[in-house]
């Protein structure tokens, strides 16, 4: 059984003090996460916006990430 989800995931990096925004798919609650030389992967979807100073790419997630 597979999920919805991609194969491969988008990481978000910050190079320098930066905020993240990110919603679920759902309507919700939207969270602000500082990514302060952190890195951050998520899911298809999951990014709303960033600051200046980040750095998105996608990587490959693995068959970890089909379940």
């Amino acid at each position: 059984m597979l999920s919805k989800e991609s194969l491969f995931i988008s990481q978000y990096r910050a190079t320098s003090p930066a905020k993240l925004g990110l919603s679920p798919t759902m309507p919700g609650d939207i969270a602000h996460i500082p990514l302060i030389g952190n890195t951050m992967r998520l899911s298809a979807s999951a990014f709303l916006a960033a600051s200046e100073g980040i750095t998105i790419s996608t990587v490959y997630g693995g068959c970890k990430s089909l379940f």
